[in-house]
């Protein structure tokens, strides 16, 4: 029988698995907006330095100690949002999609944050209208769907394409 997966928090001796799964995430059209190139080392330090210090970063690793699914988020700063964690990504690696991760490393996330955080009670992220894989997850998890920024993704085809804004409030 195989090990149950299990989550741990990202640090900085993360960021080169960090950059491996998200490039090779990025490199699949219908997912994250960035592109492979964009995720440089820079982006992975900014990601667990703000992790780090003003939210929560969780990855699930394989046995290689590759990063199978990442999700990261943080406080966005001026007082006036210190009850919100935005700035939301979550990645699974293709070939781990469909087996649990996503929902087991999402949970993991609310409930880390839920602990760190008592004066959090709402998370919100983004997420591309082509993505309703994604999309069901949140949903399944009580993330609702509150409002809708029109053309505001540059598809892998050129074309454009609307994010949807959804919140977990508690």
């Amino acid at each position: 029988m195989s090990k149950q997966p299990v989550y741990r928090p990202v640090t900085r001796a993360d960021s080169d698995r960090l950059q491996k799964l998200y490039r090779e995430v990025a490199a699949f059209p219908g997912g994250i907006a960035r592109r492979p190139d964009e995720i440089t080392s820079s982006w992975c330090d900014q990601v667990i330095l703000h992790s780090s210090t003003r939210g929560i970063s969780l990855a699930i690793e394989d046995e290689a100690g590759d990063f199978l699914a990442e999700i990261h988020g943080w406080k966005p700063g001026p007082e006036a949002f210190s009850h919100v964690i935005g700035d939301v990504t979550m990645a699974v690696h293709l070939s781990a999609q469909g087996k649990g991760l996503g929902r087991l490393i999402l949970n993991g996330f609310i409930g880390e944050i839920r602990k760190k955080f008592p004066d959090v009670c709402r998370i919100e992220l983004a997420v591309r209208e082509s993505n309703r894989r994604a999309q069901e997850l949140y949903a399944s998890v009580g993330f609702k769907r509150e409002g809708v920024l029109e053309k505001r993704i540059v598809s892998a085809k050129g074309t454009l394409e609307s994010d949807y804004l959804m919140a977990l409030v508690w």
